[in-house]
């Protein structure tokens, strides 16, 4: 837990530095952001098996091994080549192996050079925190701009992740959607998954490209838009559906769960490739109140082992966090095999309230979209007829969100902030925070 100088044992001590986000400015944070989080106290742990120690007997005892995580932070040395100087944190589950001579050839960094730990002054410059409290939420520090957050993908497949609020006597827990929610609004473009299982060469983004992009969305406030909102690669799907009298309006609920999905949706969506066969792309659809995760999915579809797929804006034509079951309307060549949880299908006069806005766009939208029009959508690509239908029932809790409001335009109401649970918060161990 916090920092490690090695695969073997984190490495840290909790001390006095001035931070430039403290525990208490970042908990705000969270909360201003809507990001669904839970922090516990306990007595400082420096390093990943004290902190298994001091978490047993509260609510995070079940996470111990199964959400820990380890983070390195690293810098190209001068000789490295293109990548010289360039910084890098790499946050991953305790369990998970991590080469720093591999990644640097992943990364496309010189043998010669490959990556170093960084030094001392740099977590004082830098990161702004001791060695044994250092975590992903770091990057929300102007001081943290040209870091580039490398997250294992592991992460996907846990119920909840834990890290140290800047502080190694406290520990916060949040689901991954929900650092991924957080990572988005805080620092959009400099974070990425990756598989650190594998040798696969490792796309990073432009930093500069980024860094102008935020400048500049920074220089003037951005407009509300007046128009419906989507994350779809053009208007084609949004028209088709305008014309099927289920047009895109603005998500009357618009915020998270505790599970870190959108309330008052009414599906989760897995857009997945077979481990062994990349070809072999799957849309999973459940129940957005299923408690069904990646580990399951293997099972159910027949794999022994799969990964997320990054190909939801090419073959879907949907960016990421808008990849539902309207967008295999873009996939004319049938090249992604859809399966649906079949409680969903139960009722063949339901509604599925749907997302169409991709991360961040505010207010976000959605197409309340009954079945019998879904099935006319997805009928041209032979999606429906094709569709395989799962037995979610072993994960099942609780009925599907019911529609009863009307459609709302995005000109005519904005989520309302003020009616967010706001601080203080109490922990399921009886603690205020």
């Amino acid at each position: 837990f916090g920092s490690r100088n090695s695969n073997s044992g984190c490495k840290g001590i909790c001390g006095g530095e001035a931070m430039a986000l403290g525990k208490a400015q970042l908990l705000e944070k969270l909360s201003q952001l809507g990001i669904v989080h839970e922090t516990i106290s306990h007595a400082l742990s420096p390093t990943c098996e004290i902190h298994s120690e001091n978490i047993k007997g509260t609510s995070f005892e079940k996470y111990i091994g199964k959400g820990q995580a380890k983070n390195l932070f690293f810098k190209v040395p001068s000789g490295g080549g293109p990548l010289k100087n360039r910084l890098f944190l790499v946050c991953a589950l305790v369990e998970t192996a991590i080469d720093n001579k591999v990644l640097s050839e992943r990364l496309g960094i010189k043998q010669s050079a490959p990556l170093r730990f960084a030094a001392d002054e740099l977590f004082t410059d830098v990161l702004q925190i001791p060695k044994g409290s250092v975590n992903p939420f770091v990057m929300a520090q102007s001081s943290c701009d040209e870091v580039v957050l490398l997250l294992d993908e592991q992460f996907l497949h846990c119920e909840a992740l834990l890290f140290h609020p800047m502080q190694s006597d406290f520990t916060t827990a949040l689901a991954p959607a929900q650092l991924s929610e957080f990572l988005q609004q805080v620092a959009p473009g400099r974070f990425q998954y990756v598989d650190l299982s594998t040798t696969a060469k490792i796309s990073l983004p432009d930093l500069s490209k980024v860094q102008e992009a935020t400048k500049s969305k920074g220089k003037a406030p951005k407009a509300a838009p007046t128009g419906n909102v989507h994350g779809f690669c053009d208007d084609t799907l949004p028209e088709a559906l305008k014309g099927l009298s289920a047009p895109i309006i603005v998500d009357p609920v618009g915020k998270l769960n505790a599970a870190g999905r959108l309330e008052g949706h009414s599906t989760h969506n897995f857009f997945v490739h077979d481990k062994k066969d990349k070809e072999k792309r799957m849309l999973v659809t459940v129940a957005q109140n299923s408690l069904l995760d990646m580990k399951a999915i293997p099972g159910l579809v027949g794999c022994k082992e799969v990964r997320l797929c990054s190909e939801g804006d090419t073959l879907l034509g949907s960016t990421k966090g808008c990849v539902t079951p309207i967008s295999l309307f873009y996939d004319r060549s049938k090249k992604v095999q859809w399966f649906v949880d079949g409680s969903l299908l139960a009722d063949s006069s339901a509604c599925w309230r749907l997302g169409t806005s991709g991360d961040g766009p505010n207010p976000g939208t959605v197409a309340n979209v009954p079945l019998a029009t879904l099935a006319e959508l997805l009928a041209p690509t032979g999606h429906w007829n094709s569709k395989k239908v799962l037995d979610c029932s072993a994960w099942a809790v609780a009925a599907t969100a019911v529609i009863s409001q009307p459609p709302t335009s995005v000109s005519e109401a904005e989520p309302d902030f003020s009616t967010w649970y706001q601080p203080p918060y109490q922990t399921v161990m009886g603690r205020v925070l």
